[in-house]
């Protein structure tokens, strides 16, 4: 969505609804989990800080040998039927988290009022995640294009997380938007 169709805001943000499964390969393993992600979604373990995405499936690093697999909660459940528990620990935590889409003109300038991370230069390019602070609590951070991040959040935590979202944007104009289904290869 271009900012026009928002109006003069800076910065807008929704719930995604999806499917969040964590994967953890046992010791030794990861290349046995490499090839049953290939299998199942065409996609492989994500190199360290970094996120990939094919067909509405994401794959997001979480550490060393760890993975969030982001996805309709439909295209997860062959992966508690397909990974064997000696090749990996597979944990749902869709109840858990919540996924946030935060985007516009003023993006950066809203995340960096609380995250430690250089969103400016590229040190943090586009497909990059890390796990960092912001408004002191711990987030999954994931960059989707220039001005557009996904971000997991403890779902504990959301009413206060999108309360900061929503001071830190105002003085750039920042609008809620209703939530809606995550389906990033239509984007």
């Amino acid at each position: 969505m271009s900012g026009s169709e928002h109006g003069d805001a800076g910065v807008w943000f929704r719930e995604l609804r999806t499917g969040l499964v964590e994967i953890s390969a046992r010791r030794g393993q990861e290349p046995a989990l490499n090839a049953a992600l290939h299998r199942e979604f065409g996609l492989g373990l994500p190199v360290q800080g970094g996120g990939s995405e094919k067909d509405g499936v994401a794959a997001l690093w979480m550490g060393p040998a760890t993975t969030l697999i982001v996805a309709s909660p439909e295209r997860l459940h062959s992966l508690f039927r397909n990974i064997a528990s000696s090749v990996a620990a597979v944990v749902d935590q869709s109840g858990g988290f919540v996924m946030l889409s935060i985007e516009g003109p003023s993006v950066i300038a809203v995340l960096a009022k609380s995250c430690r991370l250089d969103l400016l230069g590229q040190g943090f390019p586009k497909a990059s995640v890390a796990r960092t602070l912001m408004a002191q609590i711990s987030v999954l951070l994931y960059r989707v294009g220039d001005v557009k991040f996904e971000i997991v959040v403890p779902a504990t935590f959301i009413r206060s997380f999108t309360a900061f979202i929503c001071s830190a944007g105002a003085e750039f104009g920042c609008i809620t938007l209703p939530p809606v289904q995550r389906n990033r290869a239509d984007d």
